[in-house]
């Protein structure tokens, strides 16, 4: 928002946003193209890559299709909001990195001597979503306290623990990588996740279970989804 003239850190995006100017060849209509289809084809195509151990090819298929069907990145195109394209992009992906340190089915256990690569790895590609849209940063963290949850409620506390603790140390890698700009895009929550498109309104309990953060997911199929998880 400041120009070249600001006195601010950049965005470390701006390179990558160099790079898709590269790749379009100056073409500012095929740059946006790439920015807003890309994320569209990331997220499904990372939850069929991450459920490779499971040993269903069905069940990978099914991944993908449903996760191409949530309303998240339908709405965030809809309301504007690149932040919530970039973190439907990225998530299967942080997901699947975050599971393979947990140590659980169909993940083998690994000692943290061993996992420091795999941390770097998610950091960076962290570091990567969040130079997009510094919001993801606050995503891991969210990603390992559900983790958490989830194995408490399995009565797995201990493997739950290694979620969270992964979470934490591979977000402070990506804040780290991204600094000094981090330190001010994280300075407040409007700088976090930007300023509102729109009208602003307290989403319901059934709006938060469909997913419903915009015009899509209403009606029948929106609660399959809920359906589907719960089965």
């Amino acid at each position: 928002p400041g120009g070249l003239s600001s006195a601010t850190f950049a965005p470390p995006g701006l390179l990558l946003m160099g790079v898709v100017g590269l790749v379009a060849l100056g073409s500012t209509n095929f740059a946006v193209h790439i920015l807003v289809f890309g994320p569209l084809l990331l997220g499904p195509w990372g939850a069929y890559a991450q459920t490779k151990g499971f040993g269903s090819q069905r069940g990978r298929l099914a991944a993908a299709v449903l996760y191409a069907a949530l309303p998240v990145p339908y709405n965030a195109l809809a309301q504007g909001h690149w932040a919530g394209l970039v973190a439907y992009a990225v998530s299967p992906w942080l997901i699947g990195m975050l599971c393979r340190l947990g140590g659980r089915a169909p993940y083998p256990l690994v000692g943290w001597g061993r996992a420091w690569p795999r941390l770097l790895a998610l950091g960076a590609a962290l570091a990567l979503a969040a130079s997009l849209a510094p919001a993801v940063l606050l995503l891991v963290p969210v990603l390992g306290v559900s983790l958490l949850v989830g194995s408490l409620l399995a009565g797995w506390g201990n493997g739950g623990l290694r979620y969270l603790a992964a979470s934490l140390v591979a977000t402070a890698v990506a804040f780290v990588a991204l600094a000094p700009w981090s330190f001010g895009a994280l300075r407040s929550w409007s700088s976090a996740v930007g300023a509102p498109s729109g009208g602003l309104h307290a989403l319901g309990l059934g709006e938060l279970l469909r997913l419903q953060t915009g015009p899509y997911g209403a009606g029948p199929l929106g609660w399959a989804l809920v359906v589907a998880a719960a089965i």
